[in-house]
């Protein structure tokens, strides 16, 4: 998939706007995945998208009608849209809607490459057959990360989270189980076996991690909203529903079971440690 775009302040103003940045596609380029904060991606001559500075400055709103000065032409189009991008007053349409323009020509391409194209080799190849004068960018067909080095940094984050939660579950059901060994020895001695008591101490930790996950997801959700949405309001850029709503119900469903399994982790090396003792033993540290 290909799009080519244009930066043309100096052709392409609007009425209040003194600096604006303009980028025409030559070709499909919804699947660039901007993100949408009210109303849609244009598609069909006349129409434009606006991010937040441009309607905060011009006072317009999605829906209005704009008027863009082209050259000499009055360009009337319809804002659809409103995106995220807080790179200053910037406008999204195609070349069919500006029509000609002296000086406007292709400047960039945005391509989305296939899985298992290499980038770099495409990137070089495509370089040398259009010049060092157009650029070459490959765009990322997922709108959340741009990079693999901050999903690999999340990613890392979240495992080292997933660890220290593990181990402070051990600590806690370790030093419960110590101070239940009385118990436990007069359980062995009234006939529980080994794998009933493993499966006693882990089923200890299932209850309150389950109303865990009931309060904290629910909690982190709503507190991740008001975040979000005041950042937003502060930088004046808005937000994207996309970076409200990031997890689907399922995946709450997974992160939710994924606190069971850390907690059951967690209690597995206690439990096989109160399993493996003997109820002897168990009576004599009492």
């Amino acid at each position: 998939m290909l799009a080519d775009y244009d930066n043309v302040p100096g052709s392409v103003r609007v009425t209040g706007i003194t600096a604006l940045n303009l980028e025409a596609y030559g070709g499909n380029s919804a699947w660039l995945g901007w993100p949408i904060i009210a109303g849609t991606w244009y598609h069909a001559r006349g129409q434009v998208d606006a991010n937040t500075e441009f309607l905060t400055e011009t006072g317009l709103h999605a829906g209005d009608r704009l008027i863009i000065n082209v050259g000499r032409r009055r360009v009337v189009t319809r804002i659809v849209g409103q995106v995220y991008d807080p790179n200053g007053p910037s406008l999204w349409t195609s070349r069919q809607t500006l029509g000609t323009v002296t000086g406007l020509g292709v400047s960039d391409y945005r391509i989305g490459l296939r899985p298992g194209v290499s980038e770099a080799r495409y990137t070089a190849a495509l370089s040398r057959k259009l010049g060092a004068d157009i650029g070459v960018h490959i765009a990322s067909l997922d709108t959340g990360a741009s990079s693999a080095q901050p999903s690999s940094l999340i990613r890392a984050l979240t495992e080292l989270v997933a660890v220290l939660a593990a181990l402070g579950v051990l600590s806690s059901v370790l030093m419960a189980t110590r101070e239940r060994v009385h118990d436990l020895g007069v359980f062995k001695s009234l006939g529980m076996t080994p794998r009933q008591v493993l499966t006693m101490v882990i089923c200890g930790v299932i209850a309150p991690a389950v109303a865990a996950a009931a309060i904290a997801i629910p909690a982190a959700g709503y507190l991740h909203a008001i975040t979000v949405r005041e950042t937003g309001a502060v930088t004046g850029s808005g937000m994207a529903a996309g970076a409200v709503s990031v997890y689907h119900p399922a995946e709450l469903f997974l992160l939710a079971l994924s606190g069971l399994v850390i907690a059951a982790v967690g209690a597995f090396f206690p439990a096989s440690w109160a399993a493996a003792s003997r109820a002897t033993t168990a009576l004599r540290a009492e």
